[in-house]
């Protein structure tokens, strides 16, 4: 007997359809079987036909659309309920036109779990409780509005919440299912209704604990009683899921080699050779230009071959491969069917014998490697050729090399002779200016003379900047590396610029951190590199300070790492510009060089000096607020002990050397008459006396017969330049040890070198500074007079 539930759960509606349906009234508990109010449907708040399974739209055009079929209708759907939960219903209406032209739809819908079952329980048969509960594939009855009716113990693992396969009698797919797999089951139901026969279908399943994703056949039929009318339908599902993961397997291998072998453009075959028949991958297709009408036989193959390279093919697959065994290895070439293109491929090949040990068929893959045959051709020919091209490029580099050489001499020489021509008459200015400035002058003429001076102390100060960072770039720049003190350096430096920073009343502090031992290093690039800073840092500050900084970054045991900085109260200057200050020739914009002057060089010398002393060189700057130039030295510590070598005051050395050496008889060597004039005018102001020799071969005459204390050579002069003067001056016993220092325009390190090599002992350049030129004459006289 069919089980009757307690109370049947329905609702009856009654629409007005015209261009939209309209429920006219409402009876029964629709509340709870959709979970909105008569209310909220009569207003057209919630529309039925909206709430319609879209699985089930032709159950719903059925109802709400034109037709009218004849008496009492039934079918079943689907309905969303207000908490968007499935439920499924039985529909039984009819339809009749109403006299205005309008269709009135009475439609009574029915809660499927609430109706009496179709069909019995399996619960009620004990042979049914013994199948469902010791079966392994998923069973389940479902009378005609989708009820459970019965299942397998199996179904149990894939439903929630159910324990026993008993708790899903009374239930739908919606009631125990994820709706997603609810859609799916139900649509073959829907089918089977319809009328079908059978409906199947591979379908996917998930464990009610997610744990296990897998692969039905689900296959449903439907169940008639005995005057044929269909009460419900059973299910059998069998899990598939191996077999449908060793096919996605299969697939990705499959997907896998072909992608493989379209990378690597190798294409397989398989040769049947008692059919004579062979057939081809996509990429051995593809090599040989053939389509799917090619005729596959043996002496298709041979066509594909080239004409040269057919008969030794032909003879090689019937005598080498299928009478006498081998395995198919050989490159040859073919003409590709599609265009006649020529191309080399690599066919490689393994037979496979039948009982008897006769061939029956071959495997294989075809390569195309044409690019590598072109390879190996041009390779070919490359080597035949190597030695001629080995000379060639020989010659060609060493031309470029004899190039580059010509370029360096020519700049070096061009930057020589220009820093000749320029000191040489700056040397006549800057010595005149100092002998006139002694002679005495009128505040206006001092004045003057003043603008002068500081015009050609400019024009020197960028004549060395030129040459200094020409040398830096050449890699002609050597550091000295001598004992030093480094605040003696930074003394020497503040008392330099203090004229200049009053002269702007200004303020200028040092801050200096104790130092572990003497240090070796070059003195005069470290002072140069503090120079430029505070130079620029007193040209771009108009008030407040500046402050020269000594910080120890690092002490090792054989070096130190020192930060010297400036900081001042200037102008400032923004983010995105420092980074290209220390640049040759830049400056913060190109009004700052009408403003203050500057070729731009200073920065560009101070960081590459830096960097030759292993450190760095950079700046931190606000606009308004002042800048702090920075540059980092790493200097050795001095382990002999040795002192820095106590230099007297250059103020000093004139009155030093008037004292000490007053009446020392001196040879000048100078062709140019001005710059002669003002030499001897510095060296009788020292109380010594000076002999003339216009060029070198003079020079070399007069020290040949005279005794000198000491002899100042100019290194270009006519008839005998003084490198040559010199070499023979040193010749004579009586000059062997006399001081002969070079007073040259020639600044350059290596016109250093050449100097000391030729036999002199110190370098003096023009333009002459008369302080320095007394330092370096009083430093060589007193060495001569030391026993």
């Amino acid at each position: 007997m069919p089980v009757v539930p307690l109370r049947v759960v329905a609702a009856s509606l009654r629409f007005a359809i015209a261009e939209a349906p309209a429920v006219i009234e409402v009876a029964g508990d629709v509340s709870t079987l959709l979970g909105y109010s008569a209310a909220a449907l009569v207003h057209g708040e919630v529309s039925l036909p909206d709430c319609i399974h879209h699985d089930d739209a032709d159950v719903a055009a059925a109802l709400f659309g034109p037709t009218l079929p004849p008496g009492e209708q039934i079918d079943n759907l689907r309905v969303r309920q207000a908490n968007g939960r499935i439920r499924c219903i039985k529909a039984i209406y009819t339809k009749r036109r109403l006299d205005d032209g309008s269709i009135e739809l009475i439609l009574q819908l029915q809660d499927a779990k609430s109706l009496p079952r179709t069909m019995e329980d399996a619960a009620n048969t004990a042979n049914f409780r013994a199948m469902m509960e010791n079966t392994n594939d998923f069973i389940y009855f479902k009378d005609r509005n989708h009820v459970f009716t019965g299942a397998s113990q199996t179904l149990v693992t894939l439903c929630h919440p159910a324990e026993q396969w008993t708790d899903l009698l009374g239930l739908t797919d919606y009631d125990v299912f994820p709706e997603y797999y609810a859609d799916i089951y139900y649509r073959l139901e829907k089918q089977v209704f319809s009328g079908l026969s059978a409906a199947y279908e591979e379908q996917e399943f998930l464990t009610k604990d997610g744990s296990r994703r897998g692969w039905v056949d689900n296959r449903k039929y439907p169940i008639r009683n005995e005057a044929g009318e269909m009460i419900g339908l059973f299910g059998v599902a069998r899990d598939i899921t191996e077999r449908i993961e060793a096919e996605h397997r299969l697939k990705e291998s499959e997907y896998f080699f072909r992608d493989s072998q379209l990378a690597a453009n190798i294409g397989s075959y398989k040769f049947d050779i008692a059919s004579d028949r062979w057939s081809s991958s996509e990429v051995m297709e593809r090599i040989f230009g053939i389509g799917a009408d090619y005729p596959r036989t043996l002496y298709g193959w041979l066509a594909l071959v080239h004409p040269e390279d057919r008969q030794m093919m032909q003879d090689y697959i019937t005598t080498n491969v299928l009478k006498d065994h081998e395995s198919f290895n050989k490159e040859y070439r073919i003409q590709r069917n599609l265009d006649g293109e020529t191309r080399w491929v690599l066919g490689l090949g393994q037979l496979r014998f039948d009982a008897d040990g006769a061939p029956c068929w071959m495997l294989g893959t075809i390569q195309d490697v044409t690019v590598r045959k072109q390879l190996d051709a041009e390779l070919a020919h490359y080597r035949q050729n190597l030695e001629a091209l080995v000379d060639l490029r020989t010659q060609a580099l060493n031309k470029a090399k004899n190039a580059a050489e010509a370029a360096s001499v020519a700049k070096s020489a061009f930057l020589a002779n220009m820093s000749h021509e320029i000191r040489t008459p700056l040397n006549a200015i800057t010595g005149m200016a100092y002998l006139i400035r002694r002679g005495g002058l009128s505040l206006q003429q001092t004045e003057q003379l003043g603008k002068l001076e500081s015009a050609s102390t400019h024009l020197l100060e960028t004549i060395n900047a030129v040459l200094e960072i020409s040398k830096i770039e050449a890699g002609k720049y050597v550091l000295e590396e001598t004992a030093l003190s480094v605040e003696s350096v930074i003394g020497n430096v503040v008392s330099i610029m203090q004229n200049r920073v009053d002269a702007k009343g200004l303020k200028l502090r040092t801050e200096l951190c104790p130092l572990p031992c003497r240090l070796l290093g070059d003195a005069t690039r470290l002072q140069q590199a503090l120079l430029n800073y505070i130079s620029n840092a007193v040209k771009f500050t108009e008030h407040g300070e500046l402050v020269l900084q000594l910080e120890m970054l690092e002490d090792k045991a054989d070096s130190v790492c020192l930060r010297f900085s400036v900081r001042d109260t200037g102008i400032g200057i923004v983010p995105e510009t420092i980074t290209r200050l220390f640049d040759a020739f830049e400056q913060a914009d190109n009004s700052t060089t009408r403003l203050y002057g500057g070729t731009g060089l200073g920065l560009a010398i101070a960081r590459k000096l830096a960097r030759l002393m292993g450190g760095e060189a950079g700046a931190q700057s606000t606009p308004g607020i002042g800048s702090t130039f920075w540059f980092t030295a790493c200097l050795r510590k001095d382990v002999s002990g040795a002192s820095p070598v106590s230099e007297e005051r250059l103020d000093d050395s004139a009155s030093t050397i008037k004292q000490k050496f007053a009446g020392c008889r001196v040879l000048l060597a100078e062709d140019e008459p001005i710059n002669c004039e003002i030499a001897q005018m510095l060296l009788e102001d020292a109380g010594l006396l000076a002999d003339i020799a216009q060029d070198g071969i003079e020079a070399v005459e007069k020290a040949a017969s005279n005794d000198y204390s000491l002899i100042l050579m100019d290194m270009q002069m006519p008839r005998m330049d003084g490198l040559d003067a010199t070499r023979q001056i040193r010749q004579f016993e009586r000059q062997a040890n006399t001081p002969i220092l070079a007073m040259t325009a020639n600044a350059f390190a290596e016109d250093r070198s050449r100097c000391l090599q030729a036999g002199m002992v110190d370098f003096i350049a023009k333009p002459v500074e008369p302080a320095l030129f007394y330092s370096v004459l009083l430093k060589a006289l007193s060495a001569l007079d030391k026993p």
